[in-house]
């Protein structure tokens, strides 16, 4: 199974893609780190993204996504792009999304913390930390 976890930061999914299973999974160099929404107010580079967004989907065979939830209110809550971002990736026809509660990412973590740091050492950017964690709980979703 190949999945992709996303990260939302801002006006960027942050994507990481593993193949393979949940005891048995390496990360995949697709060449790709992020995808970046342009103006959030233009339908252009709203549609821009989302043929981008489901183009890297495609290409790449993703069977599932796996996005980290963000708080709707509050000191810490997801902006409107970001939201919107979401948005047009639950759209995918071509794999299975499924939004995971940052409790669950921490708790999958912390349970198999041994072999998520290996993975997450071996990924290029710190900044992908939350994607592969993102990931670690969406291997495991029936």
């Amino acid at each position: 199974m190949r999945v992709c976890g996303v990260d939302l930061k801002a006006s960027d999914a942050i994507v990481v893609v593993l193949d393979g299973t949940v005891d048995n999974f390496e990360v995949v160099d697709t060449g790709v780190q992020k995808i970046t929404l342009g103006d959030s107010n233009s339908s252009e580079d709203i549609q821009s993204f989302n043929e981008t967004f489901h183009s890297f989907i495609k290409n790449h065979n993703i069977d599932k996504v796996g996005i980290k939830k963000r708080n709707t209110r509050g000191q810490f809550a997801g902006g409107a792009t970001s939201f919107k971002i979401e948005g047009i990736i639950q759209l995918s026809k071509d794999s299975t999304v499924v939004l995971i509660a940052p409790a669950s990412i921490s708790s999958t973590v912390k349970k198999n913390a041994a072999s998520y740091c290996v993975t997450t050492i071996c990924l290029p950017k710190k900044f992908l930390r939350n994607s592969i964690h993102s990931l670690a709980v969406t291997i495991k979703c029936p």
